[in-house]
């Protein structure tokens, strides 16, 4: 614990998974990732073998993911050590340890030297709703509405999209809510041109934790379904992950680019993403921050049909 850690250099382990004979027995684990070396691309480790380790990789996957744990290694320890418990919690717990590690990462090194790099951000209310609503009988149909900008997510859609699933949690006569997007994307995630926007990570944890359309959708559980298309970055598939039912477009994308930043998934990802493919897939993506298509998303779990 005290050698192998980014504190000292170490920014992640490798094992060769096939060498192992028992499996190795860690705990607790080291601060930094620790990646499964697995030599047979044709057979996929199962959740037992991976027991000890956050993710996986082949030996043709391994340089880009660890170029990419390198680049960012706080954001990529953080990630781990949040996947490594979401599933051992409830998921409000969860969600507020995902936040609670999310507004850490705000003041981290890795982020600030990102938003550096981003022209000043700002926090400014748009003209026009960033959600729409539309109720027929016992069905509500929650529409995001930004569509010039890909359905970005920013703080007034969070704020509507959380609205609009409060009434569907105190109305218990709408039995089915549809949410889709408007544009040629369902959500291309956070909008960037607000991050760093809020001075006080600790009130931005507070607003966080008390307008979580996460949560909300995971109340309504079986009553939620999604319909995704195009691109579905970041908070546009961590917030669909929560719904019971989710189809896909066969164009559409998914990408988890959030630990680039110096960050985590910060809209519900580690806990929704996690509880649909595990916290080993959940880590891969989120680490190597690779876009995926709509049939490996379906492959892992992720989706549940294609139309």
């Amino acid at each position: 614990m005290e050698t192998y850690n980014i504190a000292h250099g170490c920014n992640y382990m490798i094992v060769t998974a096939s060498d192992l004979e028992p499996i190795l027995p860690l705990s607790p684990l080291p601060n930094c990732p620790i990646i499964a070396l697995w030599e047979d691309p044709g057979k996929v480790p199962n959740a037992i073998e991976l027991a000890t380790f956050d993710c996986w990789a082949t030996p043709d996957e391994l340089e880009h993911l660890l170029q990419a744990i390198t680049a960012q290694p706080i954001a990529a320890t953080v990630l781990c050590q949040t996947l490594r418990q979401t599933l051992k919690l409830g998921v409000e717990q969860a969600l507020m340890s995902e936040s609670l590690a999310y507004s850490v990462l705000q003041s981290s090194t890795g982020f600030l030297q990102w938003l550096e790099t981003r022209p000043k951000p700002t926090l400014n209310q748009e003209e026009g709703p960033a959600v729409l609503i539309q109720r027929e009988d016992n069905a509500l149909a929650i529409t995001l509405n930004r569509p010039e900008q890909h359905n970005a997510y920013n703080a007034q859609m969070r704020d509507e999209l959380w609205a609009a699933l409060q009434l569907a949690s105190v109305d218990t006569s709408i039995n089915n809510v549809t949410l889709r997007g408007n544009g040629p994307s369902f959500c291309s995630g956070g909008d960037l041109s607000e991050f760093g926007a809020v001075d006080d990570s600790g009130i931005a944890h507070i607003v966080r934790t008390s307008r979580s359309p996460g949560l909300l959708l995971h109340q309504l559980g079986k009553r939620t379904s999604v319909e995704l298309h195009g691109a579905c970055i970041g908070a546009g598939i961590e917030l669909p992950a929560f719904c019971g039912h989710i189809i896909a477009t066969p164009d559409t994308s998914f990408k988890l680019p959030e630990v680039a930043l110096g960050l985590i998934p910060g809209a519900g990802g580690t806990v929704s993403i996690s509880r649909r493919i595990g916290r080993h897939a959940t880590a891969k993506l989120a680490l190597g921050g690779e876009s995926i298509d709509a049939e490996d998303a379906l492959r892992f779990g992720l989706i549940d049909a294609i139309h």
